[in-house]
């Protein structure tokens, strides 16, 4: 899976009961609709919650800023052919998750940022 949109909020950041950061921001993800004549009408936007552990939430609290476009990726746990989950996998990078984020302003030329930063993210 992933999401590609832009930081909708100051991101924060707090610490759990164990001590373990975690970065919190809702995100936007911006919707269009392709027209019969090739053109793109924009849609409104989505809202969604973006969460992060650890020395990834330190790192992308020191990184986002409102505005900020990013690309979040992540697997989710394997799936049996009848539907039903396998046993997780142990922390590894088939559950990991990266996010990418430009620091240019958002506008319609530069929707699609080139990268200037990637961070893990936890799932």
């Amino acid at each position: 899976m992933s999401l590609h949109g832009f930081i909708a909020t100051t991101p924060q950041l707090h610490f759990t009961s164990t001590g373990q950061a975690r970065f919190y921001a809702r995100v936007g993800v911006e919707h269009y609709r392709r027209e019969a004549d090739h053109t793109f009408t924009k849609l409104d936007s989505t809202f969604h919650d973006l969460v992060a552990y650890a020395k990834t939430a330190e790192r992308a609290y020191d990184r986002f800023r409102v505005g900020d476009n990013f690309l979040a990726s992540a697997t989710s746990p394997s799936t049996r052919s009848n539907g039903t989950a396998t046993s997780p996998p142990a922390r590894s990078s088939s559950r990991a998750a990266s996010a990418t984020t430009s620091h240019a302003p958002r506008t319609p030329s530069n929707a699609h940022p080139t990268a200037s930063s990637t961070l893990p993210l936890q799932t």
